[in-house]
């Protein structure tokens, strides 16, 4: 896979490691994005064409009652808002398919909210 938005992390494409990581059951996938100089880290999260019954995941409303925005970045906003820790977004393409994100870690919110 070809790295995305090196300029965003200030990285030159040569020093950086992509690494897939487990999805959950959703139509998008992710990438660590590594750099070793300097020690960095970043999601690359890379969103699929909706599919049949997953259309929802992505087009929630219609007309009027429409989100004003991409689900995903909605509910971290609202996240955000009560506190919880949200990656923040440091880059996204035209066409929203991939979104490059602050690394928090590999704890779930699931397992966040168990502690």
């Amino acid at each position: 896979m070809k790295v995305a938005f090196p300029d965003v992390l200030g990285l030159a494409p040569e020093n950086i490691e992509v690494l897939s990581l487990t999805g959950d059951a959703s139509n998008r996938r992710y990438f660590r994005v590594v750099s070793k100089k300097p020690p960095l880290s970043a999601i690359l999260m890379q969103k699929g064409r909706p599919e049949g019954f997953k259309a929802s995941e992505e087009k929630t409303g219609r007309g009027e009652n429409a989100p004003p925005g991409d689900p995903f970045l909605l509910i971290g906003k609202m996240l955000s808002e009560a506190s919880l820790p949200v990656p923040k977004i440091l880059g996204e393409n035209d066409d929203g398919s991939l979104l490059l994100q602050e690394d928090l870690g590999d704890a779930s919110l699931y397992s966040y909210l168990k502690e």
